[in-house]
């Protein structure tokens, strides 16, 4: 008598059942990792690996039918744990892509090349008082810059380093916290702003720029003021702005006689440490005398100085 043959039973899951599910599970992870690089970068990469990550799961999803049939796997089986795991991820990566902290991680971490890191400057517009100023990058309450800037100076005082996104992006803020003074005191004022970093087509360094009656003007530039594409509120630079408002009489009239690091300082600086006096109070005079004679030769000789006089260690100012 034979036998009736054992009908397997529907609920048990088979061994190839089993490794599609392992294969598929592996699979929807790899694709969501991709999908979430490729949904929170930008520019072309990012463009091709959302293209290759949604190919690659169409054609797994082709192998493993072609597979199952093969084998004659239920196919419910197979894909319903991949169904599950691509919807809870795709659930998942909307909460995470949108919630409160997307914009900060997005602003503030450099993973994907999408930031740049760039120096601080400033530009004091103001010809009657200088600045000492201190700049804080509100999204992680850190001090990003600051500098004396005196009457009509800037830029040139670069600071390191403030992270900005390639793209501009809403909701940058930073806060600039300065004080004023003149030759004589420093104003008792402490002054403070906090703005919004402006909107820009190209990411450059940031200019913090201080005009007249406390008021700053933040500017995102590859340029620097003067130059033809500046899109700062005044095209011009310090010293040319103050004469197009001022006479240059009265824009000069703080400023030292000689600009910072230019030739006549230099060389005035030199004629007060040749000074008798002061080379006795050395530990080498007679080796600070012979060096003073050298610059007296270097100067005549090679500087580029608006009067050769200048280099005479008895030049009298005027």
């Amino acid at each position: 008598m034979e036998l009736p043959e054992e009908t397997p039973d529907k609920t048990e899951i088979t061994d190839a059942e089993h490794g599609f599910n392992l294969f598929m599970i592996v699979v929807s992870c790899l694709n969501a990792y991709a999908l979430y690089q490729s949904m929170t970068g930008s520019g072309y990469g990012a463009a091709y690996l959302m293209i290759l990550s949604l190919f690659g799961l169409f054609l797994s999803y082709i192998v493993v039918l072609i597979w199952a049939g093969k084998v004659k796997a239920r196919l419910w089986l197979v894909f319903k744990h991949s169904l599950v795991i691509n919807g809870l991820v795709f659930i998942a990566m909307g909460i995470a892509m949108n919630g409160p902290s997307a914009q900060t991680e997005n602003d503030t971490v450099n993973k994907s090349g999408n930031t740049i890191s760039a120096s601080v400057d400033s530009v004091n517009y103001m010809h009657d008082w200088a600045v000492k100023y201190t700049l804080t990058d509100l999204r992680s309450n850190q001090a990003i810059g600051g500098s004396i800037v005196n009457f009509l100076e800037g830029p040139g005082g670069k600071n390191c380093c403030i992270s900005l996104p390639k793209q501009w992006q809403q909701g940058m803020y930073v806060s600039v916290d300065w004080q004023e003074a003149d030759k004589t005191h420093t104003k008792p004022d402490k002054y403070h702003r906090e703005l919004e970093i402006p909107r820009y087509q190209q990411a450059g360094d940031l200019y913090v720029l201080f005009h007249p009656g406390q008021e700053v003007e933040l500017v995102v530039s590859k340029v620097e003021p003067g130059y033809p594409a500046w899109p700062g509120k005044i095209k011009k630079d310090a010293m040319a702005a103050c004469v197009e408002r001022l006479s240059e009489k009265e824009c000069k009239r703080n400023l030292p006689k000689y600009a910072p690091n230019s030739n006549e300082s230099l060389a005035r600086g030199y004629r007060e440490s040749c000074l008798e006096e002061n080379i006795l109070d050395t530990s080498d005079p007679e080796g600070n005398r012979k060096a003073c004679q050298k610059f007296v030769e270097n100067c005549k000789k090679d500087w580029d100085i608006s009067d050769k006089k200048m280099c005479e260690l008895d030049y009298k100012e005027d």
